[in-house]
C-alpha cells in the first residue's frame, strides 16, 4: 500500500488535489478533489483519473464531470 498526496494547478486556475490510497495491479487507486468546488470522487486508475481531470479542464468547469468513465 503506497500513500501520497500530489497538487497539480492547471492553467485555469482549477485545483485538484490528488490523494493514492493504494497502488494494486500496476494501477493507482485514490481520490481527487476540487478545491474550487469542493467537490470529492474516487478513482480505480491512472486512466480514469486522467480522464476526470481532462473532463474538468475541457468542460471549463471543474466542479461538472461525468462519472462514467
Amino acid at each position: 500500500m503506497a500513500r501520497g498526496t500530489k497538487i497539480a494547478k492547471a492553467a485555469n486556475t482549477n485545483t485538484f488535489i490528488v490523494s493514492i490510497l493504494y497502488q494494486q495491479g500496476a494501477s493507482w487507486q485514490g481520490t481527487i478533489r476540487w478545491t474550487n468546488q469542493r467537490k470529492e470522487q474516487h478513482f480505480r486508475s491512472e486512466l480514469e483519473l486522467l480522464t476526470l481531470i481532462s473532463e474538468a479542464l475541457t468542460s471549463g468547469n471543474a466542479g461538472e464531470v461525468s462519472k462514467e468513465v
